[in-house]
This record gives structure tokens, C-alpha cells and sequence, in this order.
């Protein structure tokens, strides 16, 4: 009698404790099928922009998205302005499913291909940007989506921040700003990453390596004459008061990934992981088209400011991308392989 009730009791406590594992949605959803529609996934979202960057607004977008497909059962909670911490810290928590999701920079800490979007004239126009970012399909994205999938990082998408030009106070010979065979008097800023400062060399111009932060006062006292690596977007934005001249290069685009940590996917109902699968590609379209918007009225409010805005016609921009190739997509080679160089003047010999 005393061995049937202990049976009894190990019974009863065993479909307990099945009930319970099975109510708390186990380690986290373990990819099921079906969504429990009593179980709520709360989500944290970083991005390493204010609340009012077109990043942040795509952000906040598609979490309200999600949350409407799924009734309310995921809910993602956007944190601007890097309060998760630095790109990289974040980077490193997607991996280990301690932050879950985030619209940022992609670091090249851990590979260097993640840098690819760096490479000068690969795109020159939204249209491109659309070829490749915009397309799960492209060589572009499969190459991102793979390398940071070793990482355990899932790349939902892709979106531009606007193309990179020279944002100066002082340029030299204005009339000679296109023609990377001259010599342009005057030092410009530069991110301390080789392919970038060899980017501002081909262009003419002298090199510094100042520090971001020191930027603005460099520009205001004249240690530097202008900066390499902002788009109109960011000129507008933070220096419009020490800048005289913009200079559209369109030479970068940088890639800012909509990442998600895998293991994080991985725990949703297979439902939920569709879902938000979907509408980041519907996102990627969306904040594709507002960051052209974006640029394109960033050019205007800068000129409107009385900021001289200098822009190549398309054969200049056709002879600056050919230069800009041969001196400087040597540099990539050892870090992307020679693969991924194929692939590359391939895209750029096609188009």
C-alpha cells in the first residue's frame, strides 16, 4: 500500500512539473510549432542613434509591427543611443541571447568581411543599395547573413545611412575636388582604419586621425579643415556650424545591420520566428526608401544653411570610382579573400 502511494505521488508530481516546464514555454519557446497563446516573449531592441534617427524610427517600426501580428504575445522595447552599451559590447550579447535584438553597426572585430560595405563605389545610387541590401538573394547579403551567422547573430536586414562625402571648412582648389590626380591643400579627418584613410588619400587630400569627439572643436579651431566618413545626414545633424562646403563623393554607404540574436529566434514559437522574419523584410524596404528621403533633404537643408554643396557629374563619378578601385580594393583583398574579390569586381564590372 505504502509503494502504491508513493507511486501515486511521483505521478502526480512528474505531470506537475510537466505542466509547469510546459506553461513557462520551456527554455524560452524551443521553436514550436504553435504559438501558446498565454505566453508573452519580451524583447530588448538597442540602437547606437537618438530617438529620432531614421535607425531608431525603423526600430521602433517594426516592433510595433511585430507586436500587431503576434496580438501582443512579442513585444520588443527599442533602446536608443546605445544605452545597451557600445556596437561591440551589444554585438557580443547577441551572440550569447543576452540582448536580442539591434540595429547597428556590423563590427569587423571578429571578421573582417563584415567590413565589406566599406568597400568604396560599390553603389553609387538608392538603386543600388536596393540590389543589394534590399535583397536576401544578392551576394551581398548572403555574404553578411553568413558570416555573422557564424557568430551567432541573425541578419534580418540591412539599411544604408546615407552616402559618405567630405564635410569641410576648408578644401583647397574647388574646381579640382574631382579629380584624384591632383593634390587637394587641405587636411581632412579620418576614422584610424587603413582602407578608409587610403580612401582620403586617393581623393587627394591629407590625413588625420583625430578622435570622433574631438572632431567638432578640431573643425571649429582649425586643426582639421573637414572630416571623411559622415553622410549629408550627419553633417546637417552635428556640423553644420563649422563647415563650409559638402562634397558628395557617394564613394560609401555604410551597412547598418537589423541583427537578432540566433538564439533568441531560435526560442520563438516557429510562428512568432516567421513573423518577424517577414516583416523585417518589409522593414529593410521601408527604411531603405526613408533613408533616401532623408539624404536627399539633408543635401537641401544643408545648402539652405549656406553650406556649398559640390556634387560630380556622372562621368567624373565614373573616373573617381575607377581610381578609387584600383588603389584601393588591394587593401580589402587580404581580408575578404579572394572569393569574396571576385564577387566584388564582378558586381562593379556588371554595373
Amino acid at each position: 500500500m505504502k509503494k502504491m502511494k508513493k507511486l501515486l505521488v511521483f505521478g502526480l508530481s512528474l505531470v506537475m512539473a510537466l505542466t509547469f516546464f510546459t506553461a513557462c514555454g520551456g527554455s524560452g519557446g524551443s521553436g514550436d510549432s504553435d504559438a501558446d497563446t498565454d505566453q508573452t516573449y519580451n524583447l530588448r531592441l538597442g540602437t547606437i542613434v537618438n530617438e529620432e534617427h531614421t535607425l531608431t524610427l525603423s526600430a521602433q517600426r517594426y516592433a510595433d509591427a511585430v507586436k500587431e501580428a503576434t496580438d501582443g504575445h512579442v513585444n520588443i522595447t527599442v533602446y536608443p543611443s546605445s544605452q545597451l552599451g557600445d556596437y561591440i559590447n551589444v554585438y557580443d550579447e547577441l551572440s550569447m541571447g543576452s540582448i536580442d535584438l539591434a540595429w547597428q553597426t556590423i563590427p569587423d572585430t571578429y571578421d573582417k568581411r563584415n567590413n565589406l560595405g566599406m568597400t568604396p563605389y560599390l553603389v553609387t545610387d538608392y538603386d543600388g543599395i536596393r540590389e543589394l541590401y534590399g535583397n536576401k538573394d544578392s551576394w551581398f547579403f548572403k555574404t553578411l547573413a553568413e558570416v555573422n551567422a557564424e557568430k551567432g547573430v541573425t541578419l534580418l536586414g540591412i539599411a544604408p545611412n546615407g552616402f559618405m562625402g567630405v564635410g569641410a571648412e576648408k578644401l583647397g582648389n574647388l574646381d579640382t575636388v574631382f579629380d584624384f590626380n591632383t593634390p587637394q591643400d587641405a587636411l581632412i579627418r579620418s576614422a584610424s582604419i587603413d582602407t578608409l584613410i587610403a580612401q582620403v588619400e586617393t581623393m587627394g587630400y591629407r590625413v588625420t586621425t583625430i578622435a570622433y569627439a574631438d572632431l567638432y572643436s578640431s573643425l571649429q579651431t582649425g586643426v582639421a579643415d573637414g572630416w571623411y566618413g559622415g553622410s549629408a545626414i550627419s553633417n546637417i545633424q552635428g556640423f553644420k556650424d563649422v563647415i563650409k562646403y559638402f562634397v558628395d563623393y557617394k564613394s560609401v554607404n555604410e551597412p547598418m545591420g537589423m541583427l537578432m540574436s540566433t538564439k533568441t529566434l531560435e526560442s520563438l514559437p516557429q510562428e512568432y520566428q516567421d513573423i518577424m522574419i517577414d516583416l523585417a523584410v518589409e522593414e529593410n524596404a521601408k527604411v531603405i526608401d526613408d533613408v533616401e528621403k532623408a539624404d536627399g533633404e539633408a543635401l537641401k537643408a544643408l545648402e539652405e544653411y549656406g553650406i556649398e554643396i559640390i556634387e560630380p557629374t556622372d562621368e567624373q563619378l565614373d573616373e573617381m570610382a575607377s581610381i578609387m578601385r584600383e588603389k584601393v580594393y588591394p587593401l580589402f583583398a587580404e581580408d575578404f579573400g579572394e572569393d569574396l574579390m571576385n564577387e566584388i569586381n564582378n558586381w562593379v564590372e556588371s554595373h
